[in-house]
């Protein structure tokens, strides 16, 4: 579940942080004003919050831990601006569009929540290992791990395409690789759905158009 174009559901173990992980901002909102980050919570609704994963234009995401069904999760919380605190559709359209998927290689959404500190935040998979990205710059990988995280991605595109949606900001941070070296595509944030027309926001460029 989760981006915030640049915000992947679970990536990276362990506990050290990069600076850019609350710094990043490929997923640009071009507003000419400056994104706050979200400061890291104890708690999340009823989610113990182990330590952020990453941070972009629309929000953060934190490593957290169910302690109802003792499961690792992964939560997005998006960013609440006095432009759009009635933006209903900002706060439910992933995780509605998420839901709707079945695929073993498109993150799943567990949960949408709220508390008096968020107003909404996606419950999703906690995928254990690295965005794509990462994964190149470790080292380069072999012909047959490419052609199968390929065939995976598109597959699971196909999927969403059968379902009505189209991710829109396809890229290898928001692709995951897992430790068993399995693809996962991840935040549907920018997706548009056959259903419901994506309403837009004046003066804003949104995606990674670069």
């Amino acid at each position: 579940m989760t981006s915030d174009s640049d915000l992947p559901s679970g990536t990276q173990p362990g506990n050290t942080q990069r600076p850019s992980e609350t710094s990043q901002l490929d997923a640009t909102v071009a507003s000419g004003k400056a994104i706050p980050v979200i400061e890291t919570p104890d708690w999340i609704g009823r989610y113990r919050v182990v330590r952020r994963i990453g941070s972009g234009g629309f929000g953060s995401v934190f490593h957290a831990k169910d302690e109802s069904l003792n499961r690792d999760v992964a939560i997005k919380i998006p960013l609440r601006t006095l432009d759009d605190v009635n933006d209903e559709f900002q706060w439910t359209s992933e995780a509605r569009m998420v839901a709707k998927l079945d695929h073993p290689n498109i993150v799943p959404v567990y949960d949408v929540g709220n508390s008096d500190k968020f107003p909404f935040f996606v419950v999703s998979r906690f995928i254990q290992g690295v965005d794509l990205r990462e994964r190149f710059q470790k080292s380069k990988p072999s012909l047959e791990d490419g052609l199968a995280w390929v065939a995976s991605i598109a597959d699971a595109l196909d999927h969403a395409h059968a379902n009505g949606l189209v991710h829109r900001d396809v890229k290898p941070s928001n692709i995951l690789i897992d430790n068993q070296n399995r693809a996962w595509l991840t935040d549907f944030g920018l997706a548009m759905s056959d259903d419901a027309p994506r309403p837009t926001r004046a003066g804003l460029l949104i995606g990674t158009y670069s």
